[in-house]
Parts: structure tokens; sequence; C-alpha cells
């Protein structure tokens, strides 16, 4: 799937598999979707929507995120005891320890890419992918 995915596109997607599409899951995926590349974590996911659809429930906000990432939109992964999101394509990601935030390393894609096939040619069935590197990103 491509870095920019507009919400008319994964609107698609859903409805071809089968999924209820229904104006908060809108509101929730619209939310996903702007917030993807700053890899939020579920707590932040779930603070910006219940400003937005405060009756929401917790497990609807879940359910949509996983969801979203079994149509491929996103890929849900845990770090530092949190779940964040991204998003699905290989890449890697930086964690900036000075400054708490987790960044996308620019150009990665191919070496993040080259890995998986490597390591599938050695025979292993790879279900995920989450390459993050420690760093600290402040320059001096």
């Amino acid at each position: 799937m491509r870095d920019e995915v507009k919400i008319e596109e994964v609107i698609d997607i859903l409805t071809k598999i089968g999924v209820r599409v229904t104006p908060q899951r809108i509101v929730i995926t619209k939310i996903i979707l702007d917030n993807v590349k700053n890899h939020p974590s579920f707590k932040e996911i779930h603070s910006i929507v219940q400003k937005q659809l405060p009756r929401v429930g917790i497990s609807t906000i879940f359910n949509t995120m996983k969801m979203l990432e079994k149509a491929g939109v996103i890929r849900i992964f845990e770090w530092n005891g949190e779940t964040h999101i991204d998003r699905p394509e290989y890449h890697v990601n930086v964690y900036c320890k000075d400054t708490g935030q987790l960044v996308d390393l620019e150009d990665s894609k191919t070496y993040a890419s080259k890995l998986v096939q490597e390591l599938s040619e050695k025979g292993l069935r790879i279900h995920g992918v989450n390459i993050i590197v420690e760093a600290e990103c402040k320059s001096n």
C-alpha cells in the first residue's frame, strides 16, 4: 500500500471485504490516517477520537484499528509497553531516546524489504516486521 491513503480508498477496501462502514468508523479511520505517520499510541488515538466523538467506546476504536490492520491499511505494534500504529510498508523506525519520538527513517524501504526477502529465502515465514533503531536524535 502507498504512503498516502485516502479515506475513500479505505472505505472501498472495507466495503469489498464486507465491513459495515458506519459514520463512527469513518471518523475514526480518518483520524488514524491523518496521524499514522506520527506512530501514535492507542491512548493518543483514543484521546483524539474522544474530542470528536465523546460517546464512542474504547472497544469501537480498538476494533476499528484491528479492522484497518486486517485490511492492510495500517500496522499495529507494541513499543515501550504501548500499542502504536504505523504504515504497513516495510521500513525502519528510529526511537529517539532523547525526545521520546518514533520517526520513520527516510529511504529505508529498500533495506527493510531486502532484509525480509533474505529471511524468506532462508525459509522463514515472516508474519510481521518491526525494525526500531534506538538513537539520540538531537544534534549538539
